[in-house]
């Protein structure tokens, strides 16, 4: 496409965007304002100004907020009960190996990115104001032995009105959206330092910068194309490729069918209002924005989203006027005046005209009249003081706030009835479900990003190359990535004899979905309590479990305790673990499926590979294999949770005990 007409395309998408997003973003802002921690407008800009300006003097503005500690239980569950992408094999070329390997992938991903850090903010931004989004970008590795090397990042997105996602998506994480805009503004300074040939021109043309701001765009729009695909003896080819085939013998002249197929293209493109500065495409076919919504409604066709703020904005507004009149009442109430006989305070009038204004420590009388009579001492009277209907009506405005954001007292640790706990619980989890919808958005759109790693991965990793990977228990590993090899997961021997992980993220399909749960480390923490609770009823257990129970603590020197107790193990409970971790021998022609035709396993990307095969820290190399997807670890190395939980039960199972309750309650490990 030419530019002229790219850049008229992308000001009339542009414009239509602005169209449709500019009334959600306009009660958007009203709600994040409102709810903004560092600076709370919750008073109407007409009353604030009328109370200030009051003609018989300044009165009170004050804020009370009453929905941001409920905000921020919502947000801080996700914090605590972190989301984790699932990887789910789709085809017969899929392998539930590969899928285990791409959740660690995702989670290196995640982690390089502080994807934490955007997941949190585009909730924040959902459950306050109804829209938030977030990110994903592909950058150069610095320092990569593999020239040209990109990685993918997940960036957070700290404004939600620079994201102008096709209004027209109807998928609640924006997955069928066919173009986007990313808007940024620079300094005059820093677009000249960035493109110095080029014209200095505003892309958003409503006037709105000054003359030492310039706006500029990232672009993405999704192009299809049509191409032949042939298929023959069982196998799919495109055009080209089919007659590079027939000239090789590798397939016949006559195709068993012919079809078309539409491919997609996300083309990038970053311009100003005159100009393309920048382009290239994305790998993948989805736009990689990813729109996190709160509450969603169609009305005629038109989206309206709103977070929990909007209902509760009123009861709040009543509760801060209720609050401020009450103490405007009891400021300008009169002060307790006192009563006395003149004689009383006869000769002491000015320390008795200073009683309510200042600290007097002694206020003395007269208590004998010059006759000799008694005089009563002074006594106060007792000020109206403030109404009960007041702090009523104050009560009244806490519940509705709170039925509007749909928690109450219990979500946030309060118990003023004395319920009992399970009482409280019950609560608890009541309110949770109530605004479990923000998080289950969240989760919603990370699967879309899950599917669109999935895409992208094949693309930046089109040569073999040793990439890290992340465990559970945020352990580091290292695999080999073969793009060229035939199978998605494959075992090759390294110069040490250890199997050694190769992969083609380019095999086979996968779907993803998202678990939110507690973090690896509590889940632990649980299954080390639950051994503790059997191990105090039944201490004789200890011989059998110890080393699990140790390593489960993270105390320090666990593994040196781990081993002692390891070392003391019943006879038959060893043979029957020799048995099951006893190493396996390699396949040979899965051997040669993964090395090239004459390569030499202790040479090229085989000797690379094994050199990139380094744990962190002191643990030895993980086994992979059907050991790695079975959660076995070599001896002496660290085994994963759902291992140590499965080697619970099969011990006591070999002593005689009955521990299924303890494998029952640690089989969520596996689901994890």
């Amino acid at each position: 496409m030419k530019r002229d007409k790219l850049i008229a395309e992308a000001r009339e998408r542009y414009a239509y965007a602005r169209d449709m997003w500019s009334p959600i973003f306009s009660l958007m802002r009203e709600d994040l304002r409102f709810s903004d921690p560092t600076d709370l407008q919750q008073w109407p800009d007409e009353v604030r100004r009328e109370r200030v300006n009051s003609k018989g003097g300044p009165r009170p503005v004050l804020t009370f907020d009453q929905t941001g500690q409920f905000i921020r239980q919502v947000v801080n569950q996700a914090r605590r009960n972190r989301p984790a992408m699932k990887f789910i094999p789709v085809d017969t070329q899929s392998d539930p190996e590969l899928a285990e390997v791409l959740q660690g992938l995702a989670r290196q991903t995640e982690y390089e990115s502080r994807a934490d850090v955007a997941y949190i903010t585009a909730l924040d931004h959902s459950t306050r104001g109804g829209f938030g989004a977030f990110r994903a970008v592909t950058e150069a590795v610095k320092g990569s032995p593999v020239k040209g090397q990109l990685c993918v990042k997940i960036k957070r997105v700290t404004d939600p009105e620079t994201i102008l996602i096709d209004p027209d998506f109807t998928e609640p994480d924006g997955s069928d959206a066919r173009w986007g805009f990313v808007v940024e503004t620079l300094s005059i300074e820093a677009f000249k330092r960035a493109w110095p040939k080029a014209e200095v021109s505003d892309f958003d043309d409503d006037g709105w910068f000054s003359d030492k701001h310039v706006r500029i765009a990232e672009y993405f729009r999704i192009v299809e194309t049509d191409h032949n695909v042939i298929t023959a003896q069982g196998q799919d080819y495109g055009e080209d490729e089919y007659w590079d085939a027939v000239a090789t013998g590798a397939a016949p002249r006559e195709p068993e069918s012919t079809r078309t197929d539409t491919k997609l293209t996300v083309e990038w493109y970053k311009i100003s209002g005159r100009e393309i500065l920048e382009q290239t495409t994305f790998p993948g076919e989805y736009v990689p924005l990813f729109p996190v919504l709160g509450n969603e409604e169609w009305d005629q066709g038109k989206r309206k989203l709103s977070g929990a703020i909007r209902a509760a904005r009123d009861p709040q507004i009543a509760y801060n006027y209720e609050r401020n009149s009450a103490i405007e009442a009891v400021a300008m109430g009169p002060k307790a005046p006192w009563i006395a006989p003149v004689e009383a305070i006869e000769g002491h009038e000015n320390e008795w005209a200073g009683a309510n204004s200042g600290n007097t420590v002694v206020l003395p009388y007269n208590s004998v009249s010059e006759s000799g009579e008694q005089i009563s001492p002074p006594s106060r009277i007792a000020p109206a003081g403030m109404s009960p209907g007041w702090m009523g009506l104050e009560e009244r405005s806490k519940s509705d706030i709170q039925a509007a954001l749909g928690q109450y007292n219990a979500s946030i640790g309060n118990n003023p009835n004395s319920q009992s706990g399970r009482a409280v619980l019950a609560l608890q989890d009541k309110a949770e479900v109530g605004t479990y919808h923000y998080i289950d958005n969240l989760a919603l759109t990370i699967s879309h990003l899950g599917r669109v790693l999935t895409q992208v991965w094949p693309v930046i990793y089109d040569q073999a190359q040793i990439v890290r990977i992340l465990g559970e228990d945020d352990e580091a590993d290292f695999v080999q990535i073969d793009p060229h090899a035939p199978r998605g997961y494959a075992q090759m021997p390294g110069p040490d004899g250890k199997p050694l992980t190769v992969i083609n993220p380019s095999a086979g399909r996968y779907d993803v979905r998202v678990t939110t749960g507690p973090a690896y480390m509590t889940r632990q923490a649980e299954a080390a309590a639950e051994i503790g609770e059997l191990v105090n009823g039944n201490p004789q257990m200890m011989a059998i479990l110890g080393d699990i129970w140790v390593k489960m603590r993270n105390i320090p020197n666990a593994d040196k305790i781990a081993k002692r107790f390891e070392a003391m193990l019943p006879p038959q409970v060893k043979a029957a673990e020799d048995a099951e971790d006893g190493e396996k021998q390699l396949d040979p022609q899965q051997v040669a499926q993964v090395l090239p035709a004459g390569a030499d396993r202790d040479s090229g990307p085989a000797k690379s590979a094994a050199r990139g095969r380094v744990r962190h820290g002191k643990g030895q190399a993980r086994r992979a294999g059907q050991d790695r997807h079975r959660g076995i670890a070599p001896r002496g190395g660290r085994r994963s949770r759902a291992h140590r939980c499965r080697l619970t039960a099969r011990r006591g199972r070999t002593q005689g005990h009955d521990l299924a309750a303890v494998a029952e309650n640690a089989a969520s490990a596996r689901a994890s």
